[in-house]
């Protein structure tokens, strides 16, 4: 039954899969991947996260990881000790690695990220951000882990034979990218936030194989996202938010609605909140998310419940996703940020 699901699993791949570079249910908890002009866009003066997504368990036989994704990264601003109405900066810098299959495909990728956000208005209710980023990306794969049809013996797959492939001794790529991204956001009221960015990913096109006389370019990525961030009232809010993106002919939507509980500790300001809600991404899953956020500290978690072509292999079990953040003031500054939005 595994070696049914495994092959039928292959066969639909190609069919279902939504989007051809690494990503996350969770957008809206990977911010620096998601759109560089989200560096430095945050109330504190920095910012520690970490994402981790096993995908498909049952994709390799007597194996518990087939698809996982790691995320890393970290962000600062500049002119933290600014007044109200004044523009800032941010400075930042990601990294993600993600193995996939019998061969162990593996991508790292390391990224440095900038932004400068513009505050418009006597309230500074409007900003505008604009960011970029660049970095090296390295693919590997293990070709002693496949199996070739040269190899084939009419009674197994003998490893030692020759591959038959152009190419398999060219197991690393290497080469530089570049993304560029744009977010505007607005806050009426003390009560009230909404954001809308886009960002443009590959804009060096680069050229991606294991086989040198290939001419394999990635194709460019936009993505567009739309969040919000309303309370409403002492102990409730609600986070909606959409996802799109599309690379070639490849595309994935995510919609989200996220509540957030603040769970009542006398007359002082809750240091605690508890999140719940789901996202649906359209033809392919269902995600519930729960979380909990003590101080500085915010984790959530999620389970996507596969619900596409692809259901038959993987009776509905997606992956399991955990991100992590912390956020901060540096020694000997105000902790005072005149920033009229709620917490994002």
């Amino acid at each position: 039954m595994k070696t049914t699901a495994t092959i039928l699993f292959l066969l639909l791949a190609a069919i279902v899969v939504r989007g051809q570079d690494i990503h996350f249910s969770q957008f809206y908890a990977t911010p620096l991947t998601i759109n560089p002009a989200e560096t430095g866009n945050f109330i504190e003066d920095y910012r520690v996260g970490g994402n981790f997504k096993n995908q498909w368990p049952w994709g390799q036989q007597d194996k518990r990881f087939t698809y996982r994704t790691f995320s890393l990264y970290s962000d600062f601003t500049f002119f933290h000790n600014r007044l109200p109405g004044k523009d800032w900066m941010g400075g930042g810098i990601v990294m993600l690695q993600d193995f996939a299959g019998d061969g162990n495909l593996s991508i790292t990728k390391v990224y440095g990220s900038i932004a400068y956000h513009k505050v418009f208005g006597r309230e500074a209710k409007y900003y505008l951000s604009v960011g970029a980023n660049a970095g090296l990306v390295q693919k590997r794969i293990n070709y002693d882990k496949l199996y070739f049809n040269n190899q084939w013996n009419d009674l197994s797959f003998d490893l030692s034979a020759p591959t038959g492939e152009p190419g398999t001794n060219n197991w690393r790529t290497l080469h530089f990218d570049m993304a560029a991204g744009i977010n505007f956001s607005m806050a009426p009221n003390k009560r009230m936030r909404y954001s809308i960015g886009m960002s443009l990913n590959h804009l060096t096109r680069p050229k991606e194989t294991f086989y040198g006389e290939s001419d394999n370019k990635l194709g460019m990525r936009p993505v567009v996202t739309a969040m919000g961030n309303i309370r409403l009232n002492n102990k409730w809010h609600i986070e909606p938010g959409y996802y799109y993106v599309f690379q070639k002919r490849a595309s994935e939507h995510i919609l989200n609605l996220i509540a957030g509980y603040s769970i009542p500790n006398g007359a002082r300001l809750s240091t605690h909140t508890l999140y719940f809600g789901t996202s649906y991404r359209v033809k392919d899953a269902v995600i519930p998310v729960i979380g909990y956020r003590f101080k500085s500290v915010k984790v959530m978690m999620n389970y996507d419940i596969n619900l596409s072509k692809l259901t038959p292999a993987s009776a509905a079990v997606g992956g399991f996703e955990i991100s992590v953040v912390h956020t901060g003031f540096f020694p000997n500054t105000t902790g005072n940020r005149a920033v009229p939005c709620p917490r994002l």
